[in-house]
């Protein structure tokens, strides 16, 4: 096996290693606060949820109930980032603190 390989391999395992600790479903931050994960606010998650760049879900106790929990697909949210322009991602943030 060449030293590439093995560099390669390597990084399969750490990146294996960081997915299989990810949980499937996160809670959004408290206003004001960022996310532990991914640094977003509650702000800057609802703009991706509605621009329709990440997957949530609502749980409800009752279907008729009007509020419930918003969660929000760990995978999705790592995907967008891992996709989008960090300016893009930086410059959302920088307006977001100063609004």
């Amino acid at each position: 096996m060449s030293p590439q390989d093995i560099a390669k391999l390597r990084t399969l395992l750490a990146e294996a290693a960081v997915q299989s600790h990810a949980p499937q479903w996160i809670r959004l931050p408290k206003v004001g606060e960022a996310c532990p994960h991914f640094g977003l606010t509650k702000h800057g998650y609802y703009k991706l949820i509605a621009a329709g760049k990440i997957t949530t879900t609502l749980l409800k106790s009752n279907p008729h109930d009007t509020k419930g929990t918003r969660l929000i697909h760990y995978a999705s949210v790592k995907a967008y980032l891992d996709q989008a322009d960090a300016t893009e991602i930086i410059e959302d943030q920088l307006e977001e603190a100063q609004a």
